[in-house]
């Protein structure tokens, strides 16, 4: 970049003899004073190392940027092994979000070292050369990237190394003339995004050079700062008055790396007093609802971003820092196992959405990991099914249970696990009686909308049988009264399909379903512990839970598997009057619990109704629990 000073930093290039540092040479830009330095490195002087020190003219407050031996040892920095890195095969791709996360988790080490982000560092020429000069980086960290981008395919590292230096010496070039020219620079130091994106996009006719300009004059304005929350502080003022689009081609990204790394979230978070507040107080920031504040910190005006922009980037890699400190062993508190247990319980209730939790398949594996150790009752950890049981227990509707099971079948995890995944799904599809029991009781259509809606898209997981995807779709559109709702492949009836809104009942129904219920129903209280029928009885009634809590679970020799945990509102032993077959699982009262009695009669009374109305809904009924019995059978 041009030579300019908006930082009020001064740069002192110092070598050292004999144990001592002397000042070389003082600079006004930290590029000048990085070109220095490579100049004394490469001459061949008669002293030990080089360091650059910026010097803070307002607070005096120094900080190494860089310093290296002049045997090539300096402080060995090392890269940090990434096993994900995008494929670039221009220009544009270098740019982009993408490869600049993964030069960022290759060269952690650096950037920290020296206060700067993988943007700031791929627009700037002198970096980039400091940065050819380090062995200890340079060479490795090509060699990295070119292994892990040619993983599972038939190109040879030797290949793929040689695109990657030919794509950085052009990144170099581009640098080099974009320090030649400081007019973009200027017009963001005096206007904002719009401005610049303006100029830029009458300056230059090629996309990669555009943008590659907009992100270098963003960078030099993060270079004015001196710590990471003085970076994010300049992002997040100017994404005031940007639009959309632009904040997140330009500015998202930018935020996003600066997250990714350690140091920057200590200093964004302050002092927490373990790491399950830490991780709560990120999952609060993703929704814009954390209450952190700090005269130094940047959190209060990301968190008001957090809310009123699309930061999708940013807010990816919060929950990515979650999802990774969560598949660790280390301790989420200092007060033992129950402080664990509730402290996860408490994550896991930040990060509830409308039809799943925020992160997707990293973050349901994740959770379902730290539940093996953490949700235990006794020493012994859980099996990674008992894990994501558990973690299904403390989410509050099906919804919520249905996308967290989705999710976790598209998680790598799921090939070892999918038999274990499905059958806990089809549990939860066989008690769904209508659009409502998705959603708490008394949500409304809008929840029941918002919960459908946010289910669908998980719908693609490769491990859900094509059979299940073609039935939860159509089960969805029935639910919600669309239209272009098909019947399924295994019944001819057409479709009719119920409002979401019930009809209005007339006074002469209310008054035969009140008789109806006075004679058919009937509640009975039990007792903690208490079995209230066993696998492979006959069924003659269902239950509705009027308060408390049953668990469902299977026998498998001298063992008990837990498949679900009903609440109040949750109907169980259905499937014992859907099909007239033995129960397929046994139930047992947790605490004490009061159940409504529905009988047979009173069951199939309602069933007929329902064939009568939808006859889609009904065979959707009747096809869940053949398969439902089908997997408990496979189980066993």
């Amino acid at each position: 970049m041009a030579d300019r000073n908006l930082a009020g930093r001064s740069y002192d290039v110092m070598t050292q003899s004999d144990g001592r540092w002397l000042i070389a040479s003082n600079h006004a830009v930290r590029s000048a004073a990085l070109d220095a330095a490579e100049a004394l490195l490469g001459g061949g002087g008669d002293f030990e190392a080089v360091k650059v020190v910026a010097e803070s003219a307002r607070t005096g407050e120094e900080e190494i940027i860089f310093e290296q031996e002049t045997g090539g040892g300096g402080k060995k920095l090392a890269i940090v092994p990434t096993e994900e890195a995008p494929v670039c095969r221009t220009l544009a791709d270098v740019y982009a979000f993408p490869a600049r996360l993964a030069v960022s988790r290759l060269l952690r080490q650096f950037l920290d070292e020296t206060g700067t982000t993988a943007l700031e560092l791929m627009v700037s020429s002198g970096d980039l050369r400091m940065l050819e000069r380090n062995d200890d980086l340079f060479g490795p960290g090509m060699q990295r990237l070119a292994a892990v981008q040619v993983k599972g395919t038939d190109v040879k590292p030797a290949d793929r190394i040689d695109e990657i230096y030919a794509l950085f010496a052009q990144a170099k070039d581009v640098a080099a003339a974009l320090g030649d020219d400081d007019s973009l620079n200027q017009i963001l130091a005096k206007a904002d995004m719009a401005a610049l994106v303006a100029a830029a996009g009458n300056e230059y006719t090629d996309e990669a050079r555009r943008d590659a300009a907009i992100l270098a004059a963003v960078a030099d304005r993060m270079s004015t700062a001196g710590d990471w929350n003085g970076k994010l502080a300049v992002l997040l003022r100017l994404c005031d008055g940007a639009a959309g689009p632009v904040i997140a081609r330009y500015l998202d990204g930018a935020m996003a790396e600066i997250i990714d790394g350690g140091q920057a979230v200590v200093e964004l978070l302050g002092g927490m007093a373990d790491t399950a507040t830490a991780f709560r107080n990120l999952a609060l920031l993703v929704k814009g609802r954390s209450e952190l504040s700090g005269d130094r910190s940047a959190i209060e005006a990301l968190n008001q971003a957090m809310g009123r922009y699309a930061l999708a980037q940013t807010r990816d890699v919060l929950l990515q820092r979650i999802a990774r400190g969560l598949r660790g062993t280390r301790p989420l508190t200092k007060e033992g196992a129950a402080a664990e247990a509730k402290a996860l319980t408490a994550i896991i209730h930040e990060l509830v959405e409308d039809a799943g939790l925020s992160g997707g398949p990293d973050m349901a594996e994740a959770l379902a990991m730290r539940a093996r150790i953490t949700l235990k009752s006794g020493d012994d950890d859980l099996s990674f099914t008992e894990g994501f049981v558990e973690v299904m227990k403390g989410l509050p509707n099906r919804a919520v249970r249905l996308g967290f099971l989705l999710d976790l079948l598209a998680a790598p995890v799921a090939s070892t696990y999918v038999d274990a995944i499905i059958g806990q799904l089809k549990s939860l599809v066989a008690g769904l009686k209508g659009a409502s029991s998705l959603v708490q009781e008394g949500a409304g259509g809008d929840a029941v909308h918002r919960a459908v809606d946010g289910l669908r898209p998980r719908l693609s997981a490769e491990a859900l049988p094509a059979e299940f995807r073609e039935i939860f779709t159509k089960a969805f559109a029935s639910m919600l009264g669309e239209g272009d709702a098909a019947p399924p492949a295994e019944t001819p009836e057409a479709p009719q399909v119920p409002s979401v809104t019930p009809p209005k009942e007339t006074p002469e129904a209310r008054v035969e379903r009140a008789a109806e219920a006075a004679t058919s129903l009937a509640r009975r209280t039990e007792k903690a512990g208490t079995i209230l029928f066993e696998e492979g009885d006959a069924g003659d009634q269902a239950y509705l839970v009027a308060s408390g809590a049953v668990e469902i679970f299977l026998r498998i020799g001298e063992r008990e598997m837990p498949i679900a945990t009903l609440e109040r509102g949750e109907i169980f032993g259905e499937m014992a009057l859907i099909d007239n077959s033995p129960r397929a699982a046994s139930a047992r009262a947790v605490g004490d619990t009061v159940l409504t009695s529905i009988s047979r009669e009173n069951f199939q009374h309602r069933l007929d109704k329902l064939a009568e109305s939808d006859k889609v809904f009904r065979r959707l009924i009747d096809i869940f629990a053949a398969r439902l019995r089908g997997e408990v059978s496979r189980r066993h």
